[in-house]
């Protein structure tokens, strides 16, 4: 089995790294990227255009080694041990927790946002808001906290894996099985984010770690929400979209109001680049990239890899749609078509349990990614138990009427036709539904008159205001309104 590598958490994972979070000294420099137009430096990234100021990132030499958060120890808990990537929002870091001795990733916001007026607070607002999505392909967040610095940030799992984007680059594309089993974990933990009222907005293979266990890929999906944040700073140029351009909708590229249904096209674009090794739309400009995906039909990805791929190539179709009404409406009914797609492929089974989870309409997902309301109001247990209380009284008062039927039933069994007949006085019993006439009961021809006669007939049944039989007992009352009936009560 091939040896584990450390994701690059954030806009421009992917670097390979020692599992401990550090490189051989005779190793090459680690190379990124940085932007010449605003100066923001990134490491190990696959995007060609500045996220800030949508300018072309020039290759150059990234030295982590320098940053000065290394070998200090953040609010007495987490030792920084090294860096493992610098993206659009923040650095990552590799610590150790001192009391579990537990490897962790904390991530800082970037010193230069962090001097934004609103910024750290709604940092960490996103971050909580995506630690309430509780999902087995979502990277769980544990921590939050802010540097001496001013710096907000917070702490995660540590991955051990690759990026998607790393995958892809390494094995040219991924056969349509394995693409279309990593889509269903994406899927299944954008459908619990999207649950929880989280859109992540910027989903791509940099955000998507993968892990082979066994003859399986084990996901999870990092980053929900913060490519909004860095939207609003003011370092962001006038009139530019943050994020990567190459998975961005119509209306983000618009800068139109959007929904959830950003993710659903973003997927679709994912999908596509596993399947055919190349994105969907390319351009010499950020802005030339965006007015493809607002105007121009995808290419088809059977046609470009020669292979016919069916129902996969309609998911990505559905996915891809310019206008967002056209595509998906929620992403549960997406994975009803990868899910068919999945077992047409022989896509094995996730390792881990898969949970699916009710999603709300494209009108009910608040655009402030707040996390939905709890359902019933906190009622839920007071409707349960009034309904086990109910279903009890009546299954109660169902085997106390079938107890006090039993004997007359064992009678009319060995009785003969003649002696079934209900008296004179008997009353009719309303049912809950019509009852066919039963079948007369086989048995001798002639009885010996004298067991007839030695058997009492069945006991009728009791309703209120109807005189009983002769020698029977009085009829017990009907309960009137707001009375309490005791089902096992003489």
């Amino acid at each position: 089995m091939p040896e584990a590598r450390t994701l690059l958490y954030g806009s421009g994972a992917g670097d390979e790294s020692a599992p401990q979070g550090s490189a051989p000294s005779d190793a090459a420099p680690p190379k990124g990227k940085r932007c010449a137009s605003c100066g923001h430096q990134f490491s190990g990234t696959d995007s060609r255009f500045c996220p800030f100021d949508g300018e072309p990132l020039e290759e150059s030499a990234w030295d982590p080694g320098a940053d000065a958060l290394l070998g200090t120890v953040v609010d007495g808990r987490y030792e920084v041990l090294s860096v493992l990537g610098e993206g659009g929002m923040g650095t990552v870091y590799r610590v150790r927790h001192k009391t579990l001795e537990r490897p962790l990733a904390l991530k800082a916001l970037r010193r230069d946002l962090s001097k934004d007026a609103d910024l750290p607070m709604r940092f960490i607002q996103e971050a909580k808001a995506a630690a309430a999505v509780e999902h087995p392909n979502v990277v769980q967040i544990t921590d939050f906290g802010t540097l001496e610095t001013g710096q907000p940030y917070f702490v995660m799992e540590l991955l051990e894996g690759d990026a998607l984007s790393s995958l892809i680059r390494e094995q040219t594309r991924l056969s349509p099985s394995r693409a279309v089993g990593v889509s269903i974990q994406v899927a299944e933990a954008l459908s619990a984010a999207h649950a929880a009222g989280v859109v992540h907005r910027d989903l791509k293979p940099d955000n998507v770690n993968v892990r082979r266990v066994g003859h399986h890929d084990v996901v999870k999906v990092l980053d929900f929400g913060l490519a909004k944040l860095a939207g609003t700073s003011r370092l962001t140029r006038a009139g530019m979209v943050f994020g990567t351009p190459h998975y961005m909708s119509p209306e983000q590229a618009a800068g139109e109001p959007s929904d959830h249904r950003v993710d659903i096209y973003a997927l679709g674009v994912m999908l596509f680049e596993m399947l055919t090794g190349r994105l969907p739309f390319e351009a010499d400009t950020f802005t030339g990239v965006l007015a493809m995906h607002m105007y121009m039909e995808p290419p088809s990805p059977s046609g470009i890899i020669g292979v016919p791929l069916g129902g996969v190539e309609d998911i990505v179709k559905k996915c891809m749609a310019k206008k967002p009404a056209e595509r998906y409406a929620t992403m549960t009914d997406l994975l009803a078509d990868l899910d068919r797609a999945g077992a047409m492929l022989s896509v094995p089974p996730e390792p881990s349990s898969r949970r699916r989870f009710e999603e709300p309409t494209s009108g009910e997902i608040s655009l402030a990614m707040e996390p939905a309301p709890r359902r019933f109001g906190g009622q839920a247990p007071w409707l349960v138990l009034a309904a086990v209380l109910v279903l009890g009284a009546a299954t109660g008062l169902v085997l106390w009427l079938g107890k006090k039927e039993a004997p007359g039933a064992a009678a009319a069994a060995s009785a003969s036709p003649a002696a079934l007949a209900p008296p004179t006085a008997a009353v009719s019993v309303v049912e809950p539904r019509p009852v066919e006439a039963a079948a007369p009961i086989p048995g001798p021809s002639a009885a010996p008159p004298s067991t007839a006669a030695a058997r009492p007939p069945p006991k009728p049944a009791v309703v209120s205001g109807v005189k009983p039989p002769p020698g029977g007992a009085k009829p017990k009352p009907r309960p009137k309104a707001g009375d309490i009936i005791d089902p096992w009560g003489h």
